[in-house]
Formats: C-alpha cells, sequence, structure tokens
C-alpha cells in the first residue's frame, strides 16, 4: 500500500456526497488528499493548476449530465484514471462506463470505506497497467515497422542482385551465342577454302610431277 497521500479530484455537485465521501477516505488507514469541485468545468479547470492520481466524478453535474460528463473528462485528462459516481444502479451503464475507458463505477450510498480505497487502488494500478501496455504495444509497433523497413532494404538488394545476375547470364548466353556462330563461321570458311583450293593444288602437284619427271628422264 502506497505510503504517500493519494490525490483525488471529486467532482460531485451535492455536498452531502462530497462530505460522506471524504469521511470514508479519512476513516482509511491510506492517506488521501481530496480536491472538491462542484462542476465540471471547475474540475476540469483545476487539472491545469494540480497533480491529481484519481477522479471521482458524478455523472450529473449542473454543467454538464449523463455519458457526456464523462467523455469530455476523459478527453481533457486521458491519462488520469476516472471513477464514476452515480446515484442509480444500471448494470448497462456500468459495463459500457467500464468499455469506453472508466476504470470504475460505484454508486453513491452502496459503498464502504473498504471498497472506495479498492476502487481507487485498483483504478490507478489498472491505469498504469494500461499505460504500460500501450508503451509495450508502441515498442512493438516500433520494431515492427523497423523489420519491415530492413525486410524492404533486404528485398529491394535481393531484387537488385537477381536483376544482375538475369543480365549477367544474358550477356554470357549471347557470348556464348556469338562464338558458336563465330565457330561455324570459321568452319565453313576453312571447308571453302579447301574446297577451292583442292583443284588447283591437285593440277599444280600434277604439273609438278611431269616436270620433275622430265628433268630426271
Amino acid at each position: 500500500m502506497p505510503t504517500d497521500a493519494i490525490s483525488v479530484l471529486l467532482v460531485e455537485d451535492d455536498e452531502d456526497d462530497y462530505l460522506i465521501m471524504s469521511q470514508l477516505l479519512k476513516e482509511a488507514r491510506q492517506s488521501f488528499r481530496v480536491e472538491w469541485h462542484q462542476t465540471l468545468g471547475d474540475g476540469i479547470a483545476s487539472l491545469s493548476d494540480n497533480t491529481f492520481d484519481v477522479v471521482i466524478l458524478d455523472l450529473t453535474l449542473p454543467d454538464s449530465s449523463g455519458w457526456e460528463t464523462f467523455t469530455t473528462m476523459r478527453e481533457q485528462a486521458p491519462s488520469l484514471p476516472v471513477i464514476l459516481m452515480t446515484g442509480l444502479e444500471d448494470n448497462d451503464l456500468a459495463v459500457q462506463a467500464v468499455h469506453e475507458g472508466a476504470q470504475d463505477y460505484l454508486v453513491k450510498g452502496s459503498v464502504g470505506t473498504d471498497v472506495m480505497v479498492r476502487a481507487i487502488q485498483y483504478a490507478i494500478e489498472r491505469k498504469a497497467t494500461e499505460a504500460d501496455l500501450r508503451r509495450y504495444q508502441d515498442h512493438l509497433e516500433e520494431l515492427v515497422h523497423i523489420r519491415t523497413h530492413e525486410l524492404e532494404q533486404t528485398n529491394a538488394k535481393l531484387t537488385g542482385e537477381i536483376t544482375v545476375r538475369k543480365q549477367t547470364e544474358q550477356s554470357l548466353r549471347q557470348a556464348i551465342s556469338q562464338l558458336e556462330e563465330h565457330d561455324r563461321a570459321k568452319t565453313q570458311f576453312v571447308t571453302n577454302v579447301s574446297h577451292e583450293l583442292k583443284t588447283p593444288l591437285a593440277s599444280m602437284s600434277y604439273a609438278v610431277d611431269n616436270l620433275l619427271k622430265g628433268v630426271m628422264g
């Protein structure tokens, strides 16, 4: 249990309800510092000058009524845990309140000191846990973003290497095709030259043979 006083912003227009809740918190073993305002506007204005650990908010106030009271407070103090207080027991509203971000929903006149203290402590702890989860989620999203960027870079590099490899293979195939064509052309040239020289060489050989025979004879 915290040793420092828990700072509570109580927005409640009924002074009797304020006195009851103040008395409940005075009877607790935990120390509480309560700042009381009777309108939503005054309660929100106090946020700029004070640091609170939790807000206890009545849904029906002189300047605001119903669900709008909570949504307005949540917009002005998104990091503060909010406990809703109402004079009506409405399970559907309680479920909606928690679903929409309220830390708890209490009915006036039905809670004692222990319940009130547990509700406040739970609200603070739950809000802190939510903040930790959001930070963890943000961290994971950042890691995913970084990893995605790295994978995109790697993929782009691999794509470039594959493109270069395909271009190199194509160049090699073209070079081999050209060499084969040159080899075929050389073979054809040698064949043609051999064929064209065959008759003249035969004639020359015949003439040389006759010449040699004449000289020797």
